[in-house]
C-alpha cells in the first residue's frame, strides 16, 4: 500500500468516521473499517495526459457503485447541465449515494 506523507491509516479512519455518514459506527464497526483501509483500496493516481479516458473518476450519465475520497492532491469536477467546474483538494469525497444505496439494501 502506498504511504502518504501526511496521513496514517488512523487519520484516514478518523476522517471517514467523522465526515462520511455511511462509515459511522452505527453502520460499520471500527474494526471492519480498519481492515478495509488496510486492504488494497487506496490507489495512487498520477495524471499524465488530461485528455486520456483514464483520467476520469466518474463519467456523466453512467451509474457507479463505488466511493472515492481524495487524500492528497487535487481534482477538477465538472457537473450539471451548465458544465460548472470546481476544484477540490484533500478530503473531498464522491459516491456517498452509492454507499447509501448499499446500506438501504442491507437494512
Amino acid at each position: 500500500m502506498p504511504r502518504f506523507r501526511c496521513l496514517s491509516n488512523a487519520a484516514v479512519l478518523v476522517i471517514f468516521v467523522l465526515a462520511v455518514a455511511p462509515f459511522k459506527p452505527e453502520f460499520i464497526s471500527e474494526g471492519i473499517l480498519q481492515r478495509l483501509i488496510k486492504q488494497n483500496v487506496i490507489v495512487c493516481f498520477r495524471l499524465t495526459d488530461p485528455s486520456s479516458a483514464e483520467c476520469y473518476l466518474y463519467r456523466n450519465g453512467r451509474q457507479c457503485d463505488y466511493f472515492i475520497m481524495v487524500l492528497q492532491g487535487r481534482v477538477q469536477v465538472e457537473f450539471g447541465k451548465e458544465n460548472l467546474i470546481f476544484e477540490g483538494g484533500p478530503f473531498v469525497y464522491f459516491g456517498v449515494q452509492a454507499l447509501s444505496m448499499i446500506l438501504a439494501l442491507l437494512m
